[in-house]
């Protein structure tokens, strides 16, 4: 995940210093930067691992405590729209794309946490997250807006954190579910006092419901919000019900903010049908910077409130106006000639009660349907298990559809993370 924004009045991109050596040359390809402002300690780093990069373009400005680089470009550039902020993301193809904000975006993604969090008069945040995520930009913004101390931690040990939370006060938290996962791995060995949050947060994806319901126990006079978001799109979902937390359920829309579900057909979904969101209205991007084609192809359905991203991300509707997410549509795959998300296979092996964490890939490598290894689980087992992976095939011929079924499994003792906190998946694909 990285950030941009103009840079007296032309495009400038905010990179994070741990993705420099992987993406450093991707983003400069697929971008006109020409030069780049940079801090001495990591100039240093470019010097040693990335000799081919000039560095002389580079200007050293200072040992920065953000620990990252601006990429400029000399060339100024016509602003069709009000175009004040850039958020990069790579979704889960890989690819980097810059996602076009406005003003007028920045301002509803604003009011929209603050109305959806309750922040109506001066409070105290805790950010997580660099400012270079989308969501430590908001929690940024928010902050100014309401007037609230904004305390930025930048310890990286949950242990550190569970310290910090014994000395208050009361504050907001917006965090991932790997940081809450290695988070409540602590408390499990620590006795210490931790004074309650205003709220927090699950955002960026779920967590299982054993550590779920081991959240709710540490922060039983916290309030927990679960949200579903892209960047494209800010916060669509929010589930305030703390019965109702559940792995798949993402809640109701967020204020000012509409969404229809459509089909394969592009027609929209009847009651009860399942089918890929779009977005409408408070926080959606105006597009993709230099792309102008995924632009149309993302923005096109337009209502009252706009036009609407289309998120490649699957929903079923339910009676009581929620809504439960189904998988990605990058995650659907075909086996033996039948269509399931792979999420599917996950929430099963998690009902095992023989693993901690689990994220199941299609082998790539493998080109036929019928490949009856096709589908890869890595998982993080519990601790004192013997045989889990017998166990685990086991488990999964009892209870899934013989097309599902996972027959090979890696064992991992924990999840390397992306810098938006994501479970990296090419790093997983990379141990095949």
């Amino acid at each position: 995940m990285t950030t941009s924004l103009l840079y007296e009045g032309i495009p400038a991109l905010l990179l994070a210093a741990d993705e420099i050596f992987e993406k450093f040359l991707i983003t400069l390809s697929r971008y006109p930067f020409s030069d780049f402002l940079i801090s001495d300690s990591i100039l240093s780093k470019l010097k040693q691992h990335a000799p081919e990069i000039q560095v002389e373009k580079a200007q050293v400005i200072w040992r920065d405590r953000l620990n990252s680089i601006w990429l400029v470009s000399r060339k100024r550039i016509a602003l069709e729209i009000d175009f004040s902020w850039l958020l990069s993301t790579s979704g889960s193809t890989g690819d980097p794309k810059a996602v076009k904000l406005s003003s007028q975006n920045l301002y509803q993604r604003t009011i929209g946490e603050i109305d959806l969090f309750e922040m109506k008069t001066p409070g105290y945040v805790i950010n997580l997250l660099p400012l270079i995520h989308d969501l430590g930009l908001n929690q940024l913004l928010t902050s100014l807006m309401t007037g609230s101390t904004f305390e930025i931690f930048g310890k990286k040990l949950p242990v550190e954190f569970a310290k910090r939370l014994t000395e208050g006060p009361k504050a907001g938290i917006t965090g991932m579910p790997m940081f809450w996962r290695n988070f409540l791995s602590v408390t499990d060995k620590l006795k210490l006092k931790i004074q309650p949050p205003e709220f927090i947060t699950i955002s960026g994806g779920s967590l299982s419901s054993e550590l779920l319901t081991k959240l709710r126990v540490v922060f039983k006079d916290s309030k927990i919000y679960k949200t579903y978001g892209q960047t494209e799109t800010f916060r669509s979902f929010a589930e305030t019900d703390q019965s109702q937390i559940t792995r798949d359920q993402c809640g109701g829309l967020i204020a000012q903010v509409d969404a229809i579900l459509m089909n394969d057909k592009n027609e929209i979904c009847k009651e009860g049908e399942s089918g890929q969101l779009v977005h409408f209205g408070a926080g959606t991007m105006s597009g993709y910077w230099l792309d102008e084609k995924l632009s149309k192809e993302k923005l096109r359905f337009k209502s009252e409130r706009g036009m609407g991203v289309l998120t490649g991300d699957y929903f079923k509707s339910l009676p009581n106006g929620k809504y439960q997410f189904l998988g990605r549509q990058d995650d659907l795959v075909k086996i033996s000639g039948r269509r399931f998300y792979l999420r599917e296979v996950e929430e099963c092996l998690m009902k095992s009660d023989l693993i901690s964490e689990v994220c199941v890939l299609r082998n790539e490598n493998l080109d036929s349907e019928m490949f009856p290894e096709q589908l890869v689980a890595f998982v993080i087992p519990k601790s004192n298990l013997e045989f889990v992976e017998k166990r685990l095939r086991d488990y999964c011929m009892s209870h899934l559809q013989r097309h599902k079924v996972t027959n090979k499994f890696i064992l991992c003792n924990e999840f390397q993370q992306t810098h938006s906190g994501k479970i990296d998946r090419q790093a997983l694909i990379d141990k095949l």
